[in-house]
């Protein structure tokens, strides 16, 4: 399937023509904290997968009302993304030019870039700069505060789905941070896949030595420290 995220609209509402139809229907029924949030931007995918040597699969991008005080900026490396999920080289979460709002005159640390430091502390520790040798997907790739299956998978989704295929084709090594029924539903090769690495909580979604099973954290740490 060719990229649909190189033709992403450049204002709100941000939803992919291919998308819109399901987008509405769903957005028509759905309670508040449901509700997809169109007026911030999709990030079905962050990083690279050419330079990526692990790949972690995660359910859907959460909304904060702060995601409203991002930069333009930050859009426009979005959109970079969006347009090359191969070759583009950079992290936007944990890229420290965005790891900052302004809201309001008030200086406080971005939500997206707390949640990936926090749970990639340990990797940083032992790997150094990281940003650039990892890429995360997104099961869905809308935001909303509270995550709810839609009936239909979106045209839009399985482009991400091939991309998993494609990781897989290549031996990346994948760990599953939320939605492990959804992934291997849409695509059932992972299940069985020899580099799927397993969390020993779901609960506490962390990349660290202690919850990564089979030696898998030490997995990661040589994989990233490959050339």
């Amino acid at each position: 399937m060719q990229n649909p995220w190189r033709n992403f609209p450049e204002n709100s509402p941000f939803v992919l023509k291919i998308d819109e139809h399901f987008v509405e229907q769903y957005n028509a029924s759905a309670k508040p904290e449901h509700k997809l949030q169109t007026f911030v931007m999709p990030t079905p995918y962050n990083g690279g997968l050419d330079a990526a040597k692990v790949v972690f699969l995660s359910l859907n991008p959460g909304y904060d009302i702060l995601d409203n005080f991002r930069t333009e900026e930050y859009r426009k490396a979005i959109r970079e993304n969006l347009a090359d999920p191969y070759g583009y080289d950079n992290f936007v979460y944990l890229d420290k030019n965005f790891s900052s709002l302004n809201v309001n005159g008030n200086i406080i640390t971005d939500p997206g870039y707390e949640w990936w430091k926090k749970r990639t502390r340990w990797l940083i520790d032992r790997c150094g700069e990281i940003k650039g040798r990892f890429m995360a997907l997104e099961w869905f790739p809308y935001a909303s505060k509270e995550f709810k299956k839609t009936k239909e998978i979106f045209p839009s989704q399985r482009f991400t789905f091939d991309l998993v295929r494609e990781a897989i084709r290549r031996g990346k090594l994948i760990v599953i941070f939320r939605g492990r029924s959804n992934w291997f539903d849409s695509v059932p090769e992972l299940e069985k896949y020899d580099n799927l690495l397993k969390l020993s909580s779901n609960q506490n979604i962390c990349v660290s030595p202690g919850n990564l099973k089979d030696n898998g954290f030490e997995k990661i740490v040589a994989a990233m420290n490959s050339d």
